[in-house]
């Protein structure tokens, strides 16, 4: 990481935790077009899918609560947030890697296998810094947090819901 593990301040911690929403909001369509182009409504294979998107959609939600959590609004419906398709993912995570809306195929699963096994981690561009693994960019995200001073977390606005299909708790104090 280029920027100091100090420099990831609070300002730091918006700007990627938005990235963080954008990328996962950026995974779901994908996944749905995928799912809605199967014949059978119910099979093993309609079911593995919303599995994903439900857990794609869990993750954007734990992203919308840690940047809520840290006084910002997560950004979800703005020409720079809304993803476009045929595209690149948010971030820079797998740079050249081009994602659409297709029908399930061979290539359609390929390109979800690189989305998921990622080689390696985000890019935040405007900072300069860049990941080598998802674990590590996570891993700077928590230690973010751990430097925040105290009071600077609130768990005002952030949303809920602790059972099936998704479990979305609200973010405290990491302490």
């Amino acid at each position: 990481m280029r920027v100091p593990r100090e420099g990831h301040d609070l300002s730091w911690l918006r700007k990627v935790l938005q990235a963080v929403v954008e990328l996962e909001l950026s995974t779901i369509p994908p996944y749905l077009f995928a799912m809605w182009s199967i014949d059978a409504t119910v099979s093993p294979v309609t079911d593995l899918i919303l599995n994903i998107v439900l857990e794609e959609m869990g993750h954007m939600g734990l992203a919308c609560n840690m940047l809520t959590a840290v006084g910002g609004a997560p950004d979800i419906n703005t020409p720079t947030a809304v993803p476009t398709y045929p595209g690149s993912l948010p971030g820079g995570v797998h740079p050249g890697l081009t994602v659409g809306l297709a029908p399930l195929s061979h290539e359609v699963l390929e390109t979800f296998m690189e989305i998921e096994l990622p080689e390696s981690g985000p890019r935040i561009y405007h900072r300069g810094v860049e990941f080598p693994t998802i674990g590590a960019f996570y891993d700077a995200i928590l230690a973010a947090f751990h430097q925040l001073p105290a009071g600077t977390i609130t768990s005002r606005r952030q949303l809920e819901f602790l059972g099936d299909p998704v479990e979305l708790f609200k973010i405290g104090n990491p302490r």
